[in-house]
C-alpha cells in the first residue's frame, strides 16, 4: 500500500512540473472580432505559431502574402497573429489577406500593453515563435523566415 502512495505522489508531482514548465506568455488579447482571448484558450496538443506583426510593416505584408499562399502547410497548427493596433484595423487586415476564412487563425491586439515585445525582447517585425504540442518553445524567427523553414519548424 505504501509504495502505491509514493507512486501517486511522484506522478502528481511530475504532472505539476510539466504544467509549470509551459512556456506560453501570459497574454491577454482582443481579437479582431471583438472577443477576448488569453493564453489559457490556446488549443491543447496542437502546435502554436505565434506571429507578432504590424499591419503596415512592409516585411510583414510580404510575409503574410507568402503565408496566405501556403496555408495548407499550417492546417494542423494554430496561428496566432498579434499586434498592438486596434482590433478594428486588424479586422480589415484579416479580410484583406483572407485570414478570416481559416478556423485555425486568430488575429488579436494586445493594445498598448506591449507585453509580448517585452517578454520576447522583440526589436523588429515580424517576430515568430513556434511552440510544440507540449507548450515548449521550439523555434524563434527574428526576421522574415522562408515559409518552408517555418513549416518545417511547425
Amino acid at each position: 500500500m505504501l509504495p502505491k502512495f509514493y507512486l501517486t505522489i511522484f506522478f502528481v508531482a511530475m504532472g505539476f512540473q510539466l504544467f509549470a514548465q509551459a512556456e506560453y506568455p501570459l497574454f491577454k488579447l482582443t481579437l479582431s472580432n471583438g472577443e477576448k482571448y488569453t493564453y489559457t484558450q490556446i488549443e491543447k496538443n496542437k502546435t502554436l505559431v505565434l506571429i507578432y506583426f504590424a499591419p503596415d510593416c512592409e516585411h510583414c505584408k510580404t510575409f503574410m502574402t507568402q503565408l496566405k499562399s501556403n496555408m495548407g502547410l499550417f492546417s494542423n497548427c494554430q496561428l496566432l497573429m498579434v499586434s498592438y493596433v486596434l482590433p478594428e484595423i486588424l479586422a480589415k487586415f484579416a479580410v484583406a489577406f483572407q485570414f478570416d476564412q481559416y478556423s485555425n487563425v486568430k488575429i488579436g491586439s494586445e493594445g498598448n500593453s506591449f507585453y509580448l515585445p517585452g517578454f520576447f525582447k522583440i526589436t523588429q517585425f515580424p517576430y515568430i515563435v513556434v511552440y510544440n504540442r507540449m507548450a515548449k518553445k521550439t523555434a524563434v524567427f527574428k526576421a522574415v523566415p522562408a515559409i518552408q523553414a517555418l513549416a518545417a519548424a511547425a
